[in-house]
């Protein structure tokens, strides 16, 4: 009887040692994440299911293209000088950007939709700028968070079949390509870095904060990392803002720690209806605000021009940009027009 008890005892115990660790987080608390979920603090980010309803059923006509033809083909570089940076406008937030060492893609998607399905959801109106086979060797990918606009498998399953480039994300979203034999993944926590060797030199990229959120479904909300990127690359330093609400805070300490990069890359678009959209998107405006934050050499538009994501009109983005600009007497703040190549 008593060697039953013992035997008992020591069952439950191991049963409950074993729950404990199931349940131990597989990463550290912080003043971002607790245990279980990423958060901001005093800031809630999640769209309940109601303001979801409340926004698809009041979306209103939009002048929107069936499609549109590209008009410019990308014109790389032959070869780039220290503190030059290359960026072709592929789509969406994907950019080429070369250094004179580098070669690496942010968030990059070449699906036709951004969904989990391939029959539904918001559909492409034109081709990226590119094709995946005319890319140069890439070394590395930066991806912002795990929506589907910026986290494609179908792209990533691609980029790595033909380049084996290393994939850099936040915490969390790994599991999204454990399937994918043989990738090279680093995840982050944000002001964490990695280095990318390549020719002698050495790219450094550190993962910032952003204002947003992340989710693949509808039970996994920040349950993954999102954020920008900080690139320091052959004398260059980029930064890649990802997807973002304006927080005057976040962006204050990416200038004091990166001072006056030479690009940034900043978000126009899917920001109507401001109250849906204001906590995670920012609007020209902010975006023109962010800019005078960071005070890089050359502002880069993106998220815009090649889906429908949210109720701003086609073209409003651009527009909206230009009389922000205008407002704030902003000249170094660009778009590129979807294929085109600049050096800056």
């Amino acid at each position: 009887m008593k060697l039953s008890k013992t035997l008992l005892s020591l069952s439950c115990l191991l049963v409950v040692t074993i729950a404990a660790c199931a349940m131990k987080s597989k990463y550290p608390i912080t003043d971002h994440f607790d245990g279980k979920k990423f958060y901001h603090a005093g800031l809630e980010s999640d769209h309940s299911l109601w303001s979801v309803f409340k926004w698809a059923v009041s979306r209103p006509d939009l002048n929107f293209p069936e499609w549109l033809e590209n008009k410019f083909k990308p014109q790389l570089p032959q070869k780039l000088e220290e503190k030059k940076v290359a960026a072709t406008f592929i789509n969406h937030s994907t950019f080429l950007l070369q250094t004179k060492n580098f070669n690496f893609l942010t968030d990059p998607i070449w699906s036709k939709r951004t969904s989990p399905v391939s029959f539904l959801g918001p559909k492409r109106f034109r081709d990226p700028g590119m094709k995946i086979e005319e890319l140069p060797p890439i070394h590395f990918v930066v991806l912002s968070h795990n929506h589907y606009d910026h986290f494609d498998l179908q792209t990533i399953k691609d980029l790595h079949q033909k380049f084996k480039p290393v994939f850099i994300m936040a915490l969390g979203n790994s599991k999204l390509i454990a399937d994918i034999k043989d990738i090279q993944v680093v995840e982050l926590d944000w002001w964490q870095s990695h280095t990318v060797p390549n020719n002698g030199s050495k790219a450094k990229i550190t993962l910032v904060p952003a204002q947003h959120w992340s989710a693949r479904g509808l039970t996994d909300q920040r349950e993954a990392l999102w954020g920008g990127y900080v690139i320091e690359s052959d004398s260059a330093k980029i930064y890649f803002a990802g997807d973002t609400g304006y927080n005057e805070g976040i962006f204050t300490t990416i200038a004091d720690t990166f001072k006056e990069p030479d690009l940034a890359l900043l978000p126009i678009g899917a920001y109507e209806p401001r109250w849906f959209m204001k906590n995670n998107h920012i609007n020209p405006e902010e975006s023109v605000q962010i800019h005078l934050t960071l005070k890089p050499k050359i502002s880069v538009a993106m998220h815009y021009g090649a889906f429908r994501l949210s109720d701003e009109d086609f073209g409003q983005p651009e527009k909206d940009l230009a009389t922000a600009k205008k407002n704030s007497r902003v000249e170094n703040f660009v778009t590129l027009e979807v294929g085109e190549t600049k050096v800056f």
